[in-house]
């Protein structure tokens, strides 16, 4: 209750779409009670370093947390991607569709995908999620394509999960995510 409480607070957001979050991602990740505060903080530094109101970034980071938490990505990886597409001009709604849609393509690859795991001898793009995260997944995708946003395209399949590959693939992804986690330490 006081993380939740804290939460509203920071992001002077509604108690209650706050409240409701913080319990929908601490059940997707079994965090306990002691590790609410981490995921507030998660929240807080998103908006801090994103472009969005608390609001926005609990209502689009709460429904994708189960998905996020059941491929092994965590929970800072979330708050970190959300945040560095949000600062790119999407929205906290349009990042989290984003996240989902790229998430989607390793879980259920298309032929082209499937192969190009294959020859990168990844088992899975499940199994590759869980080893790798999203960016670096995503980025070793990127340099096995050459760099192509055509076959990158055609490797995901769908333009949103192209558009959150893109972003999370710059140059500057890296050393903001690096920013982000000092932050949350």
């Amino acid at each position: 209750l006081e993380a939740s409480v804290a939460l509203a607070e920071a992001g002077q957001a509604d108690l209650g779409t706050a409240t409701g979050g913080l319990i929908k991602v601490m059940n997707a990740y079994n965090f306990s009670a002691d590790q609410a505060n981490f995921a507030a903080d998660v929240f807080t530094a998103t908006v801090g370093k994103g472009v969005g109101s608390m609001d926005e970034f609990v209502s689009a980071m709460s429904p994708i947390a189960g998905l996020t938490s059941s491929v092994g990505i965590g929970f800072d990886e979330v708050g970190a991607s959300m945040a560095f597409i949000t600062s790119k001009g999407q929205t906290a709604s349009a990042a989290g569709t984003q996240l989902r849609a790229a998430i989607t393509s390793l879980l259920n690859p298309n032929e082209t995908l499937n192969r190009l795991l294959q020859s990168m001898g990844m088992e899975s793009g499940s199994a590759m999620l869980e080893q790798y995260g999203l960016a670096e997944s995503l980025g070793m995708i990127n340099t096995a394509l050459g760099g192509s946003s055509d076959a990158m395209a055609k490797a995901l399949g769908s333009t949103e999960a192209l558009q959150g590959a893109i972003a999370l693939t710059q140059d500057g992804f890296s050393s903001f995510a690096d920013t982000y986690r000092s932050g949350l330490e």
